[in-house]
């Protein structure tokens, strides 16, 4: 191994700590740095973070080979328990993007980063001298941990649709009573993995109406970060406010969003999960950033940390976050939690346009 300088080197090689060899019980960190005030925080947050941690390889983040540089230096640290990155300078994108590809080793990632400030307000995420501290892994959601999550999706949903049949014939007789065309919304939305399917809610808008001041909001509020709108009470929403698209028992069934209730059919098919991520629209999906396609690393749901945190009062980078942190999370416990969590906000309208 190369001894370094303590992280100013432009090389990404691999710097050996000074120190003696971590002591037993504590958890082995491979930290990737940026300045020798980041490597300063990664070693104060080993020494007085969560649990027992010590750093048995420093490497820094400014190798001038990028991502093959880090990962070679990454790859020749093993082995370790787990990747701490902490840059106080580098961009948002930049450091999720490499936490993201860190991921592929195995091991679960910590980011560290002031930067992440305005985008943690809601997230579950713990805080080392007042900077935030995400924690990545890689989905548990697989083997048997997956089997029984689709098996509480396939009863949750087939009893759903049972017992609220009195409820959906309600909805479906306001909607065509009340406005021209079908009861049910088909639309192509993006899954796991990037697949598509067609998702199902009830019509909450003007028959043949245009999708483009969607897209439009889009291209504004989340590709390019502008304003979010406000709504009547004076409160940010980073949705669409007063759509004229919208029909008067539409607006009520989205901010119930009783309009999802025909996602039931969606999960039986499999497309579905009774909890997780929302999916996306195609365009949406194209937008998107690496680091922000992990948010459907795992199938979509009909509510998740997103709805019970704010709905629309959540940002898109927030509501990405949120995505992640479930993802890094999930137990069977947290899904049964969600749900709970769900009918409240549902009754209340919190957050809801």
């Amino acid at each position: 191994m190369a001894k370094g300088s303590g992280g100013t080197s432009r090389s990404a090689a691999l710097q050996a700590p000074g120190d003696s060899s971590p002591s037993p019980g504590a958890r082995r960190v491979c930290l990737l740095h940026g300045d020798p005030e980041d490597r300063s925080i990664g070693i104060d947050l080993c020494a007085n973070g969560h649990g027992p941690a010590s750093p048995v390889a420093f490497i820094p983040l400014d190798a001038e080979d990028g991502w093959s540089g880090i990962s070679r230096s990454v790859r020749s640290a093993a082995p370790f328990d787990e990747i701490l990155i902490v840059g106080q300078q580098s961009s948002r994108d930049s450091l999720l993007a490499l936490a993201q590809r860190c991921l592929a080793f195995g091991v679960p990632v910590h980011v560290a980063s002031a930067r992440f400030s305005s985008m943690t307000r809601r997230a579950p995420v713990v805080r080392h001298s007042g900077i935030p501290v995400l924690a990545l892994r890689g989905t548990p959601q697989r083997g048997l941990a997956l089997g029984v999550k689709r098996v509480v999706d396939v009863a949750g949903a087939a009893l759903g649709l049972v017992f609220l049949m009195p409820l959906l014939l309600v909805i479906a007789a306001a909607i065509k009573l009340t406005s021209r065309g079908p009861v049910l919304y088909r639309q192509v939305r993006i899954g796991k993995d990037g697949a598509a399917f067609t998702f199902y809610k009830f019509r909450s808008m003007i028959e043949n109406c245009e999708e483009n001041p969607h897209r439009e909001y889009f291209e504004q509020f989340v590709s390019r970060g502008e304003d979010a709108s406000i709504d009547n009470g004076g409160s940010k929403v980073f949705k669409l406010v007063d759509d004229p698209r919208i029909t008067r028992v539409g607006r009520t069934l989205r901010r119930t969003s009783l309009d999802e209730l025909p996602q039931l059919w969606n999960v039986l098919r499999g497309e579905m999960s009774l909890v997780g991520p929302r999916p996306s629209l195609p365009y949406e999906w194209d937008a998107y950033k690496d680091w922000q396609r992990a948010r459907l690393s795992v199938v979509p749901g009909c509510t998740g940390l997103w709805q019970v945190m704010g709905r629309s009062r959540v940002s898109f980078d927030e509501m990405v976050l949120l995505d992640l942190c479930y993802i890094a999370n999930w137990s069977l416990a947290q899904d049964f939690a969600l749900i709970a969590r769900t009918f409240p906000v549902m009754f209340f309208g919190r957050g809801g346009h």
